[in-house]
């Protein structure tokens, strides 16, 4: 807790933040191009492979959503995000990476439903 406090006061961003800003993107790219990839292969053998990908790719979106939400539980109760002080500026990275990454995660599911329900050679 005492390193986290340091960091941020000392203006370097903690990785659990940086990782809750960027985790929806990354399992965005990752279900996007993977499933791409994966097409083919789903229409000639198992499309099991693609919910896999979608299933991996959710958990990392909701991964970034965890990390913000305990950092944004772990910053003083008196920050906001509009405020000058660096534990303002963490509260408002942990209130975006949060949001970004439920954003995300509601994508990587709109994608995944018809690859659920509809035949991946159509």
């Amino acid at each position: 807790m005492a390193v986290f406090a340091e960091n941020i006061a000392s203006g370097h961003t903690p990785f659990s933040l940086r990782w809750s800003l960027a985790a929806g993107f990354v399992g965005f790219g990752l279900d996007l191009s993977t499933s791409y990839l994966l097409q083919h292969h789903a229409c000639t053998d198992n499309p099991t492979e693609m919910h896999v990908v979608t299933w991996i790719s959710l958990m990392i979106a909701l991964s970034g959503f965890a990390l913000g939400w305990v950092q944004h539980r772990r910053l003083p109760h008196q920050s906001n995000e509009e405020g000058p002080k660096p534990h303002d500026r963490a509260h408002f990275q942990a209130l975006l990476g949060m949001s970004l990454s439920l954003a995300f995660a509601v994508t990587i599911l709109a994608i995944g439903v018809p690859r659920w329900i509809l035949s991946a050679c159509d």
